[in-house]
């Protein structure tokens, strides 16, 4: 996708770009793909534990924050302990994307059979710091379009 939005870009001549793109993904693996196209296009090293990354133009990049001690994270890391407990059908949750479906669920389920529903009642505390992130990548954006 960055590449395509970079070449997509070229094309047009009007102003714009007033508004920042943010992309979201997890600090895990998932994420090594994206970071080497960031790498090629900016040609600098992005730094995993950076509040947000500019990709180019008005396109960031914002990933979940790493949690004391750890080397990943995902998106699930920041609901509380309970949420992440919801047994569905009798099963437990499991981030990853190699569970046994015998005994667990995955990420779409706990996203629309835990969060959605719920969502009046869970405890979203855990996510300020990466809204933080978010905001200050909109906040940088904003600062490069004044003169």
């Amino acid at each position: 996708m960055l590449s395509t939005y970079r070449d997509a870009l070229k094309r047009f001549k009007a102003p714009g770009l007033s508004s920042a793109i943010i992309i979201l993904i997890d600090n895990d693996s998932a994420a090594k793909p994206v970071l080497s196209a960031i790498k090629q296009i900016t040609g600098i090293e992005p730094d995993r534990k950076a509040p947000f990354i500019r990709a180019l133009a008005n396109l960031y990049v914002v990933l979940t924050p790493l949690l004391p001690g750890k080397e990943n994270s995902v998106i699930e890391d920041f609901f509380d302990d309970a949420t992440r407990a919801t047994k569905v059908n009798g099963k437990a949750f499991d981030a990853s994307n190699s569970y046994s479906s015998a005994s667990h669920y995955g990420k779409a389920d706990f996203a629309y059979q835990v969060v959605q529903p719920n969502a009046e009642t869970i405890d979203f505390s855990g996510f300020s710091q990466l809204l933080e992130n978010i905001s200050l990548a909109i906040e940088a954006h904003e600062k490069r379009l004044v003169p």
